[in-house]
């Protein structure tokens, strides 16, 4: 069973979260990509105890100017979500 991101933050709100971002992205389109990282990543961020990060290794279908644009891109959403501590 899936639970989604505010299912599980919202049963276990004191759990650290490390992972949750789908591993299938990077092989997928850039704008794709965009979409994946900033619906999970700022809501998950923001609510404190997380770690951005895909949910296994990288797919040997995923262009490495994907995975590049993946890992700038979040560090850049880290950079701009607000935490809290």
């Amino acid at each position: 069973m899936y639970l989604s991101n505010s299912k599980v933050r919202k049963a276990f709100h004191r759990l650290q979260i490390f992972g949750r971002i789908d591993k299938c992205i990077l092989a997928s389109p850039k704008d794709a990509i965009d979409r994946e990282l900033s619906c999970k990543i700022p809501p998950l961020l923001s609510a404190g105890g997380y770690i951005p990060d895909g949910d296994h290794a990288v797919p040997p279908e995923a262009s490495w100017e994907n995975s590049s644009y993946y890992r700038k891109r979040i560090t850049e959403l880290v950079g701009s979500t607000p935490v809290q501590v």
